[in-house]
This record gives structure tokens, C-alpha cells and sequence, in this order.
């Protein structure tokens, strides 16, 4: 076993932690955002407050591994004081932890303190980890110090640093989010025979990229080659609910790539970088195509839609239409080599354009090509680099019917009604997409029924984004249409999961207006 403590023993540390509220003075924003162009003024050391490593055996004779490594900063100022304390509170707490536990003849709870230091110019960066030994749980923080100034940086400092603003560096995270989820398990997923309706993917990689998980507090930190990364929770399939990434972003800003692809006549797409638009022209093949599908009220001619739900990396644009009626389809070819879609009437008719994310089952594509079959209908196909022509129609129509089984059930919310008296909606989901719906107003002793169908757009980062389409039992109409988020999330003071339904378009599928977020309970029998 080595051990050995730098600059301080463990009777000092308990000294050390106990002034864990002292904080350093405000700092100088004109100073900081200067500090990345300002020359080195001095150079500051980083030492060990505490350095052990060895193995040990537990009261069962099971050997087990151990290393404490707790960082601090040699500089005189109060902030590095006050990080030097906070590392010791927390850190140097875990690793006298793990030492109590092994003086006990125990497996020490935290079994890892360990660090990582980055200098891009007077920026210090400390990424400081630890890890359990029961369930090998990881915890990190960062830190991240103006060596010349002596003052500590917050994220802001560092975006300012890089000229980029808090929204394009969250969309910078989404982005790598997106890629190390999908790197991790599109290749598992694709030919495991995994079903691929479930919604499971889609799912967990909405929870990825979401408000919820990415948010402006996540640390950012420059590596000694100025790349900026974090560290975020990308859901996990096997195990844990999640795991700890580090992420590197791409700050670039590359809208000026401009694509165009007008191979539809109606149609015309564009893509600005990661951006995409597109725009439905009055032609009169664009509009027997309206008349056959009852869309005609529905279009927004020649306005320039953004399309929600871009977390990729994109090499090509493609326009294409399959079955009969010929649907249009926009198709996107990422860096990877994977196929997003987006369903253009759906969308139109929901008045909401969204993209899919990576289609389950093409991998490995090069590019896209339409073909007719012996029935006479177009499909659109994708090539892969061996050469092989992947049918999406199949595909595409698996994913539009994904739901995930969370959201399957009987769902009740009530609502004041003028008089005072109790209205209620059950809503009930089932496979596929399908859906009932029941709306009950005392008042006027009504009861509407109405029922109707989900197709899954894609995601953004609120959730999994879902189109409908329903008719009431007494309507002949056409039905109300619309676009929703629909997520379940746990409610702990009433132990039980809540469907939250936001509406993004159209008439509201249970809410007042759009933009509302209606929280309904889930009932039995």
C-alpha cells in the first residue's frame, strides 16, 4: 500500500472543511472575459491533498482495490481558497470515508477520488471524480480557475471566452448527447430483434436530449487545446438508468452550408447546416396530392417552416414520395451513416414539422434512390455501402406506429366547471398509437366520445412529439388534428406517474391553448 499526503494530513483536512462557507470576493466579468487573451502572468501548480492507493480485504477474505487522489490549487488568492474547500468538503471527505470503512475491516463506500487537469492559457481546469464501490456510481465535478486574474470562472465566463451564447451551447450538448446515445446503441439495436414499435428507443434517448437532463447548469471546461466539453447523463438500456459521458461540443457555426433539393415540385427543402426548412409550393401536382389526402385547408403555401427536432450531423437532403397516393417524404442522411425522416402531410396537417431521429433498421447508408415495383407503386430506398437497397416504406411505418409502454393505459384529469361542478377527460392510449377520448361537462349533462390515432413525429427536446387525428361518434366531418408532447413523469407526493400532454398545434387534444401542459392520473378499471 503507498500512502502519502501532500502539503496537508487528514487532521488538517477536517480543519480545512470546516470553513466550507467562506467564499472569495465578487469577481471582475471585464477580467475574466479578458483572461483568455491576456498573457500568463504566473504558473500555477496543482498538488495533492491527499494521495493513497492500495488493496485491501473485506471480513469475507474478498480483496478489493482502492486509490484516493484529492486535487487542490497552489495559489495564494481567496478563490482558490474557496475551491481548494470545496474540493476538501466533499472529496477529501469521501476518501477519510473510505478510510474509516477500511480501518473497520469494511470495503470503503467511495472506493475512487480521482482528477484531471487541463490548462488552455490562464484557464485551470480540475474535472474531479469519485466512484462507489457497491454499485460503482460516479460523481464529478469541475472546476475551472483564471490563473492570472486569481478569480474562478462559471460557465458564462467560459461562453464568453468562445464568443458562443448559453442557447448555442445547448444545442451543442444536445447534439453530442444525440450522437453518443445513438453511437452506443443504434449498432446494438439495429438486427438484435429488437421490437422496434415499442417506443424504447425513442424513449430513452427523448430523456437524453431533454430540458430535464440538459440544462444550463451542466459544467463546461476547456482541454489544453481550448476544446470545450461537459459531462451529461445519456440514458442507458442495461442496468442503471443512466451513465456519465464527457462530451466534446462542436461550437462551429456552419449555417452558411447551404442544400437545396426541389426533386418534388412542391416541395422545396433546405438545409443550413444541422438547420432545415422547407416550403410547399402551389403547383397542381401539389395540389390533386392535397384533394386526395382532404389536406387543403391545411397547407401554409409558400411559407418557410423550420423543422423541430435536428439533433445530427447531415450530408444530404432527400425529397421523395411512396405508395398511392404518393405521400412526400423528406429524408436526411447523417455523418453516420444513419436515416432520419420526416412524414411532410402528417406534419402539415398537425402544423407542426418535426424529423424522426435515426430510422431503426438502415445503417450504413450512402445514399437515396426511387424505385417502382411490380405493382406499380414508387418507393424510396436507401443504398448502403456495399451496394444493398433498403426499403423504407416498412420501416418508416413501424417507426410512425412507435409508442412507448409507458404511455399505454387510462388517463383521467378534471377541471372546474363554471358552476362550480367537477368536468372530467379520461384518455385512454393504446398500442400502436390508437387512443379513445371522453369528455363529461355536468353543466350541460354532455358526454363525447371521440377516437383517433398517434403517429410519432419525433422529439424535441420537451419530449416525444406525437400527431392526431380524431372524429367524434357524432361527427362526419374531418376530424380534429393537432401536435402534442406526451411524457409520463413520477409524482411523488401522489407515488404514482403522470401523463403530461403539452400541445404544440392545431385544436388541443386536452388543454385550453397551445403551449398549455395538462397533467392527467393514471386510473384502473
Amino acid at each position: 500500500m503507498k500512502r502519502e499526503f501532500a502539503a496537508i494530513s487528514l487532521a488538517a483536512l477536517l480543519i480545512l472543511t470546516s470553513a466550507c462557507g467562506q467564499t472569495g470576493p465578487d469577481k471582475n466579468p471585464a477580467q475574466q472575459e479578458q483572461a483568455a487573451d491576456a498573457p500568463l502572468k504566473k504558473e500555477v501548480a496543482v498538488s495533492e491533498l491527499c494521495s493513497e492507493d492500495g488493496t485491501g480485504t473485506d471480513n469475507e477474505g474478498v480483496e478489493y482495490h482502492y486509490s484516493y487522489h484529492v486535487p487542490q490549487i497552489e495559489d495564494d488568492t481567496a478563490d482558490a481558497a474557496a475551491i481548494n474547500q470545496e474540493i476538501a468538503a466533499y472529496y477529501g471527505n469521501r476518501a477519510m470515508d473510505g478510510q474509516l470503512c477500511m480501518e473497520n475491516g469494511e470495503p470503503p463506500a467511495c472506493c475512487t477520488v480521482s482528477y484531471e487537469s487541463y490548462r488552455c492559457g490562464d484557464v485551470l481546469a480540475l474535472v474531479v471524480t469519485c466512484a462507489y464501490y457497491y454499485d460503482n456510481y460516479e460523481e464529478y465535478s469541475v472546476y475551472n480557475y483564471d490563473t492570472a486574474n486569481g478569480v474562478r470562472l462559471a460557465n458564462e465566463d467560459l461562453l464568453a471566452m468562445r464568443g458562443v451564447t448559453q442557447a448555442q451551447a445547448l444545442s451543442a450538448i444536445r447534439r453530442a448527447a444525440a450522437a453518443c446515445y445513438d453511437d452506443q446503441y443504434f449498432p446494438a439495436w439495429v438486427g438484435s430483434g429488437f421490437d422496434t414499435t415499442s417506443g424504447a428507443y425513442q424513449e430513452l434517448r427523448a430523456w437524453t436530449l431533454s430540458e430535464d437532463n440538459i440544462t444550463p447548469e451542466l459544467p463546461l471546461y476547456l482541454d489544453d487545446g481550448g476544446a470545450m466539453h461537459t459531462i451529461a447523463a445519456i440514458g442507458c438500456h442495461a442496468g442503471v438508468d443512466w451513465l456519465f459521458r464527457t462530451l466534446t461540443l462542436d461550437l462551429e457555426d456552419n449555417a452558411a452550408d447551404v442544400e437545396t433539393e426541389t426533386s418534388l415540385d412542391y416541395l422545396t427543402v433546405t438545409r443550413r447546416g444541422s438547420a432545415v426548412t422547407l416550403r410547399w409550393n402551389d403547383t397542381p401536382r401539389g395540389a390533386a396530392l392535397l384533394e386526395a389526402y382532404g389536406y387543403l385547408d391545411a397547407i401554409p403555401y409558400g411559407q418557410e417552416l423550420t423543422v423541430n427536432g435536428l439533433y445530427s450531423e447531415y450530408t444530404q437532403v432527400f425529397c421523395g414520395a411512396m405508395g398511392e397516393p404518393e405521400a412526400p417524404y423528406v429524408l436526411l442522411l447523417t455523418t453516420e451513416g444513419r436515416v432520419e425522416y420526416m412524414d411532410v402531410l402528417t406534419c402539415m396537417q398537425a402544423g407542426y414539422c418535426c424529423a424522426s431521429g435515426p430510422l431503426l433498421g438502415a445503417k450504413d447508408v450512402r445514399s437515396f434512390t426511387t424505385d417502382t415495383d411490380e405493382n406499380g407503386l414508387q418507393g424510396v430506398y436507401a443504398v448502403t455501402g456495399s451496394g444493398e437497397k433498403i426499403d423504407l416504406c416498412d420501416l418508416i411505418d413501424a417507426d410512425r406506429h412507435s409508442m412507448s409502454e409507458s404511455l399505454y393505459g387510462d388517463w383521467r384529469c378534471s377541471y372546474t366547471a363554471d358552476d362550480g361542478s367537477e368536468a372530467s377527460c379520461w384518455l385512454t392510449l393504446t398500442d400502436g398509437g390508437n387512443f379513445e377520448q371522453t369528455y363529461y361537462d355536468p353543466t350541460q349533462d354532455l358526454r363525447m366520445e371521440c377516437t383517433g390515432y398517434l403517429p410519432y413525429l419525433g422529439m424535441t427536446e420537451q419530449g416525444p412529439v406525437y400527431a392526431y387525428r380524431c372524429w367524434s361518434n357524432v361527427s362526419n366531418g374531418p376530424g380534429l388534428s393537432g401536435a402534442v408532447i406526451l411524457k409520463t413523469e413520477y409524482d411523488y407526493d401522489m407515488a404514482a406517474y403522470t401523463l403530461l400532454v403539452t400541445e404544440l398545434s392545431g385544436t388541443p387534444l386536452v388543454g385550453d391553448q397551445t403551449g398549455d401542459t395538462t397533467a392527467l392520473a393514471r386510473t384502473f378499471g
